[in-house]
């Protein structure tokens, strides 16, 4: 495991963060002051020893402003740590010596930091002069073709002005328009700021950390999403881990939630990391008029809560007719408490448009003396906060390997299998963490991945069909028990 632990840095009082194991694209979210910007510069100085010099400056003519005398930045793995404290003009490194290759073990060939500020959205300042005509990079012209969704920038060219010998040359961007030629001083303030992280993005090596800090400035929802596709693939492309700061509904809305990386502080300044996190919980609500047109909206904990109880309330008005013209949304949230706090919330907030429950995991009621906010918040709100009756991944497991008939008939059919076979591969005899859940629901794992194998269906679909058997061992008086409190108030 690598991680960065900070401690008394800006907003931080501390942190640790998990560096995520894939390379990929993931959202770093967060209410403003969570220490976003503050964690992708120290992600910055695994590869940039100039990391925390340029982003964490203080006065230098007067003490006593942003200081960071008592912040301590650590790196670490199974087999090395390197701790950086502010020491007087600079920051030293323990061990003092290796401190760079050390850090090499985090196993980033180079780091590339986008910061939110002028640099990224503005046009050069200099003056343009004649210079040498060349043609742009044909896969930034696609990119920005596919992210603009336009044919423009096929024209796009680059002007190289020399400003003498033993001097850099200065680089223009510039699009070919008929006959006459206009700068990038003409660019809108998004494409200029697509465009140089493309250019920024071109430059990184195979294997290497891109950082970008509220990737959404400038932008329209749909070039965001275009952006997002862009970097998923690019990300694959070149195996780079690409780690985006944002507060855009749109980009959380739009990606996975095992790729969303939530900085959650507390009241004393300790930030926990949450992931994965679903976009309500990201957000901090959800789209009230959007959920307003639903007569019941439903918060669970998880997707698999969020389809089971989906398929539990088809099945209930099926059964009771008169409910069969009934809407409802289903909104996974993450933990427990969360889950039941959006539901006390949100209740308020849609003003009695639409009926709001929290639908909890059984074990969310085991030892409640253990978890005294929850507790609080159930009794005070218990009409909101209802139980699932199940804790979902021991349930599945549970029916999926009863020895019932029925479920081995319906297992030979759809799945050319059968649920015996399964429980004794080595695959599953591996799944045996002493946490019950986890054990479940890795156990849930092998059964989707061992089917998806023997019928050639996808996870998604194996998943829906194995929640569908578990679903259908409920008879009419126990569906009815569980909803009929619900849909009858």
């Amino acid at each position: 495991m690598k991680s960065i632990t900070i401690e008394n840095t800006k907003g931080i009082k501390s942190l640790k963060f998990k560096v995520p194991n894939n390379n990929a694209v993931y959202l770093i979210v967060g209410s403003n002051g969570a220490g976003k910007t503050t964690l992708l510069v120290c992600l910055d100085r695994i590869c940039n020893p100039y990391a925390f010099a340029r982003g964490f400056s203080c006065p230098k003519s007067i003490s006593g402003y942003d200081e960071y005398s008592n912040s301590q930045i650590k790196f670490e793995n199974e087999s090395m740590c390197v701790v950086f404290r502010k020491k007087k003009s600079k920051w030293a490194a323990t061990p003092r010596k290796d401190n760079a290759q050390l850090l090499k073990q985090f196993g980033f060939a180079s780091s590339v930091f986008i910061k939110a500020d002028s640099r990224r959205i503005d046009a050069t300042q200099e003056e343009i002069k004649k210079g040498s005509i060349q043609s742009a990079s044909a896969n930034i012209k696609q990119s920005m073709n596919e992210i603009f969704e336009t044919d423009r920038f096929q024209q796009l060219r680059v002007l190289k002005v020399s400003n003498g010998r033993g001097k850099t040359p200065s680089l223009f961007n510039i699009i070919k328009d008929g006959t006459y030629f206009y700068t990038e001083k003409r660019f809108s303030t998004g494409e200029l700021a697509i465009l140089h992280l493309l250019q920024s993005i071109e430059k990184t090596t195979k294997g290497s950390l891109v950082l970008l800090d509220e990737a959404e400035i400038a932008l329209h929802p749909r070039v965001q999403i275009k952006l997002l596709n862009y970097l998923q693939k690019i990300s694959k492309e070149k195996n780079l881990m690409v780690l985006i700061s944002t507060h855009s509904p749109t980009l959380i809305k739009a990606i996975d939630p095992k790729n969303i990386l939530m900085l959650d502080p507390d009241s004393d300044g300790n930030i926990s990391v949450v992931t994965p996190c679903y976009p309500t919980r990201a957000l901090g609500r959800v789209d009230y008029e959007e959920s307003a047109g639903f007569d019941y909206v439903f918060f669970v904990e998880d997707d698999m809560a969020r389809i089971f109880l989906k398929k539990l309330v088809n099945k209930y008005i099926k059964i009771v007719l008169k409910h069969s013209t009934s809407s409802a949304s289903f909104v996974p949230v993450g933990g427990f408490y969360e889950t039941a706090r959006m539901a006390v919330q949100t209740k308020d907030q849609l003003l009695n448009k639409s009926k709001v429950y929290a639908f909890v995991d059984a074990d969310a009621f085991d030892d409640l003396d253990e978890k005294p906010l929850f507790k609080e918040l159930y009794k005070t709100n218990s009409a909101v906060i209802k139980d699932l009756t199940i804790t979902p991944e021991i349930k599945f497991i549970d029916v999926l390997t009863a020895n019932d008939s029925k479920i081995k008939e319906i297992f030979k059919a759809e799945f050319h299998c059968e649920p015996a076979t399964i429980k004794n591969s080595e695959e599953y005899k591996k799944c045996n963490s002493p946490k019950i859940r986890k054990a479940a629901k890795d156990r849930f794992d092998v059964f989707v991945n061992y089917c998806c194998r023997t019928s050639g269906d996808n996870e998604q679909i194996i998943t829906d069909k194995l929640i569908d058997i578990v679903v259908n061992t409920y008879n009419d008086g126990e569906v009815q028990h569980i909803l009929g409190p619900i849909f009858n108030c």
